[in-house]
């Protein structure tokens, strides 16, 4: 490993600790391992002497990881008072790395979006610095931080929907959530109001007609599926919510294009179209699969 890149880390703050790992194909922080860029990994078996140390050390098995270390099961062969032993490679970081595996494997299994994982890996390592962790349910914790990421990305899962996603009682991620919102909440990050929030001004556009309820659940879905696939990321909420309003009405034969009040409401024209070529590409991961028999409604977007 190499020190050379001496850079703060933007996760725990710590200062010279961003490591160039050239076994592994890293440059991770030495502190809290979070993970900076990913080359090129070596996953061949190692064995090699290590001849600067008082004891020859050799290590077998895959390489060392500093994240991860544990998960991949990497062991020491050592030489000791003329006794050779085999034992397991620790260090602080370990227990982070393997439920950092947890929260890949559990949020991944469910098609939630690397950017949302990446997030939720964010919040458990400021609330494990924070919380013990040593008799809680972990799986209840990871998925109470994602039901916090999800509301802060502007798509409030709720507890039920979370519960029924994963086959986790609802009551079990509510009692997690309430053992730490408080480490959750950032003090220099100011909270989206729930009003402004995309769910909330789709629903407010729709108001109480019961007619259009059917293009207001199609509006959530198709939000939902831009946040999970973690496309037009940092757009301004009313423009995620008056793309996906504008797909739902396209589904239904209904134009909202050259609606006037409606680009009053939420964006212009203009903005409205960035928008819709920047995901364009990715129409059948947004729009419901029960939907794509409708695609050729996009073939002329205007009309």
């Amino acid at each position: 490993m190499s020190t050379d890149n001496d850079d703060k880390c933007n996760r725990c703050n710590s200062i010279n600790s961003i490591i160039t790992d050239y076994i592994n194909g890293l440059i991770v922080c030495n502190n809290c391992g979070k993970v900076y860029e990913e080359r090129i990994i070596v996953d061949e078996y190692e064995d090699r002497t290590f001849e600067d140390d008082s004891d020859k050390i050799r290590r077998v098995d895959v390489p060392i990881n500093p994240i991860y270390e544990n998960e991949v099961g990497t062991k020491l062969i050592i030489r000791e008072k003329g006794k050779t032993k085999c034992i397991n490679s620790y260090s602080k970081r370990s227990a982070i790395g393997k439920n950092f595996y947890k929260i890949q494997n559990i949020l991944s299994s469910a098609n939630i979006s690397q950017n949302l994982i990446e997030k939720t890996k964010d919040y458990y390592y400021t609330v494990a610095q924070n919380q013990k962790m040593q008799g809680r349910s972990i799986i209840n914790i990871i998925l109470a931080i994602y039901y916090h990421v999800s509301k802060k990305a502007g798509y409030g899962k709720t507890f039920k929907q979370i519960s029924l996603m994963f086959n986790i009682p609802e009551r079990a991620i509510k009692k997690a959530y309430t053992s730490i919102a408080r480490f959750l909440n950032d003090p220099l990050e100011k909270e989206n109001e729930s009003n402004d929030m995309p769910i909330n001004l789709i629903r407010d556009f729709i108001g109480e007609d019961r007619s259009k309820n059917d293009v207001k659940m199609l509006a959530f879905k198709i939000l939902e599926n831009i946040y999970n696939n973690g496309f037009l990321e940092g757009k301004n909420p009313k423009t995620l919510a008056g793309l996906s309003l504008f797909l739902s009405y396209k589904l239904f034969c209904d134009n909202l294009y050259d609606e006037k009040e409606f680009h009053k409401e939420f964006c212009t024209k203009t903005t409205l179209m960035k928008a819709y070529d920047e995901i364009k590409c990715n129409i059948k991961k947004i729009i419901p699969e029960n939907y794509h028999d409708k695609l050729y409604l996009f073939c002329n977007i205007y009309n």
